[in-house]
């Protein structure tokens, strides 16, 4: 071989090379740039959360807490004299689920308590920790 080939065809081979070289790092960079232009994009709060991140207004509603303060507070004696509350322990002095008198006649099953988890049981029950 002449050595002038040999020098032209070792100079196409790094041409060639520098040509993929280039095309390689043009669409790697167009790769990378459209991945960080379609993140940007992506919207991945669902609606509850941009409500939740609203910013809260500076203002305070000086007359609710007014409003709030005014409430009044009951005390456990004053609870027990209300008329619902008399009428519950009535009705569970009676015996009567609520059914005007059929409970007496045909009583209701009691329920059966579920055994309570050992303090080795998860809420599953499976009773394995990790």
């Amino acid at each position: 071989m002449n050595p002038n080939t040999s020098k032209l065809s070792s100079l196409l081979k790094r041409k060639d090379l520098l040509y993929i070289l280039v095309f390689g790092l043009l669409a790697a960079v167009v790769w990378i740039g459209l991945g960080v232009y379609f993140s940007l994009r992506k919207n991945t709060l669902t609606p509850n959360v941009k409500q939740q991140i609203l910013s809260l207004s500076p203002i305070i509603n000086t007359q609710a807490l007014e409003d709030l303060k005014k409430r009044r507070i009951f005390s456990v004696d004053e609870l027990a004299s209300f008329t619902v509350t008399q009428e519950v322990e009535e009705v569970g002095k009676n015996g009567n689920g609520g059914g005007g008198g059929a409970a007496k006649n045909n009583p209701s099953p009691t329920p059966t308590p579920s055994p309570t988890p050992t303090a080795g049981q998860t809420a599953t029950g499976s009773g394995t920790t990790q």
